[in-house]
């Protein structure tokens, strides 16, 4: 059979993409790796607050940067406001899908109040309602958790909160925005949340304190591995062509 031999300009622009090309590549593979590096160094940083002692909330209202204290235990006291409770949507617990439900809690002493994540409840008819079915404790808590810096929205493509058109509170969000949640809190929200920890929870009891933590490497090596494996390919799979190519003459 006989080959039909490419043009002569097709060949030069053909020949002259191959390094871009790989090198595109390998820049992309490199990326990833350094990528990997930043994820294992968050992640050891995430494990030494996680383990070190708890921190006394009341003492760090004043904090410019909570960034800093971000996966860090905390106790705190205050009294629960169940009447201006909302509920975090999308979260899963052992693979079943559910809320979180987001309790507002005025610390003891001070006019702070914070945004504390009591847990999961199962999806089961729709969005929930404020109620007593999930009611927080009445009167005074001694709270212990991990102080969280809430991510918020960053992408057109991601969902969006909207405000009902009625004008009621919007009671379930997508993102724990605290300057969004603020326009329907009658008081100022710092801005963090505590994840509650079980000790503070009843046993098989909703809602189920459910912090998890994501440390591990993510896809970022085999992502780095396929870059290279392209690269490789897109650099000697011309030579190997050509090679043959001679053989066959």
């Amino acid at each position: 059979m006989k080959t039909i031999p490419f043009p002569f300009w097709l060949r030069v622009l053909f020949l002259s993409a191959i390094p871009i090309v790989s090198i595109g590549m390998l820049a992309l593979g490199f990326w990833q790796l350094s990528r990997l590096e930043a994820r294992r160094a968050q992640n050891a940083l995430i494990l030494s607050r996680t383990q070190q002692p708890p921190l006394a909330l009341e003492a760090w209202l004043g904090a410019s940067d909570w960034s800093e204290l971000d996966y860090r235990a905390v106790t705190v006291r205050g009294t629960f406001d169940a009447a201006h409770e909302i509920f975090w949507k999308n979260q899963a617990y052992n693979g079943a899908p559910g809320f979180h439900v987001i309790t507002p809690l005025k610390v003891t002493g001070t006019d702070a109040v914070i945004l504390v994540d009591r847990g999961w409840i199962p999806y089961a008819d729709g969005e929930p309602r404020r109620g007593t079915a999930y009611a927080p404790p009445a009167g005074e808590v001694v709270l212990t958790g991990w102080l969280r810096v809430p991510a918020v929205r960053l992408s057109d493509l991601s969902p969006q909160d909207r405000p009902p058109a009625d004008g009621s509170p919007l009671m379930a969000w997508f993102w724990l925005d605290t300057q969004a949640i603020q326009a329907q809190m009658p008081y100022t929200l710092l801005p963090i949340i505590i994840q509650q920890a079980s000790e503070n929870a009843p046993s098989a009891q909703l809602p189920i304190p459910n912090l998890t933590l994501q440390l591990d490497d993510g896809p970022h090596l085999s992502y780095a591995v396929q870059w290279f494996s392209f690269a490789a390919i897109a650099a000697g799979g011309p030579v190997i062509y050509w090679w043959n190519a001679r053989r066959r003459k």
